[in-house]
C-alpha cells in the first residue's frame, strides 16, 4: 500500500486504525453497518477446568501487556482488548448469530 502498488479501499473495523489514519473505514464511506473485525483467541478443550482457563487467559493477557508484542501488534494495525473468557464466549455466540443470520438472508444454501 505504501508503495502505491496497491489501494486501499477502507477498513473494515468500526474506526480508522493508528498504523495507517489516513484510510477511511468502509461505514465513513456510506455503509455505516459494515464493521468486520478480525480477533484473536486461544481455545482449549470442552469441560477444560475453570482454573485452567484462567491460567491460561492470564499468561495470554500477560504476553499482549508486554512492550515487545504490543509493538508488534501495532505496526500491524491490531488492536489488542483482552477480554474476560466469558466475555470472549458470548462474542463467539453473537458473530455466530450474526454470520447465520446474513447466511439466511443470502439465501445460501449448503452443497
Amino acid at each position: 500500500l505504501r508503495s502505491g502498488a496497491l489501494r486501499a479501499i477502507g477498513l473494515c473495523g468500526p474506526a480508522r486504525s493508528p498504523a495507517a489514519p489516513e484510510m477511511p473505514t468502509i461505514a465513513e464511506q456510506g455503509l455505516p453497518n459494515y464493521v468486520v473485525e478480525g480477533w484473536f483467541a486461544v481455545i482449549g478443550p470442552a469441560k477444560m477446568q475453570a482454573a485452567d482457563v484462567q491460567r491460561v487467559h492470564d499468561a495470554v493477557a500477560a504476553a499482549f501487556a508486554s512492550a515487545e508484542v504490543r509493538e508488534a501488534m501495532d505496526k500491524q494495525g491490531n488492536l489488542i482488548k483482552p477480554t474476560t473468557p466469558e466475555q470472549a464466549a458470548a462474542y463467539f455466540r453473537s458473530e455466530a448469530a450474526r454470520y447465520a443470520a446474513l447466511v439466511k438472508k443470502a439465501n445460501v444454501v449448503l452443497e
